[in-house]
């Protein structure tokens, strides 16, 4: 997805009343949006959010630094996709917690012939 931060670098579309529209990523940038330059690392990605519980409090934050004109965020949204462990990890973590269950019995088991 496009950085929005460089829209005007990919053809953007705009509405008739001449406000951008389309998908549009995050800049990724963790720096003041006043001296923010191109050549900043992108080290603040969505991607931090992978594995993270998605409930909970959002924020957006949008800086609009320009002096002359007026912008406004219409619409947001945020796709939130689970992970869900293949069936051959799930198998496998299944024989290993019944492989576990009865080593354990065996264990329980021989200890109670012993102490006959």
């Amino acid at each position: 997805m496009n950085d929005v931060h460089l829209y005007q670098n990919y053809s953007p579309d705009f509405n008739a009343q001449y406000l951008l529209t389309g998908s549009w990523g995050a800049d990724g940038r963790n720096v003041d949006p006043d001296i923010v330059l191109d050549t900043d690392s992108r080290t603040a990605g969505l991607d931090t959010f992978n594995g993270l519980n998605p409930n909970g409090n959002w924020t957006l934050f949008v800086a609009d630094l320009n002096q002359n004109g007026r912008a406004s965020v219409v619409s947001w949204g945020l796709n939130v996709s689970a992970s869900i462990p293949e069936p051959a990890t799930a198998l496998l973590f299944g024989l290993g917690g019944m492989g576990a269950w009865m080593l354990r019995r065996n264990k329980a088991k021989s200890k109670e012939e012993l102490d006959f």
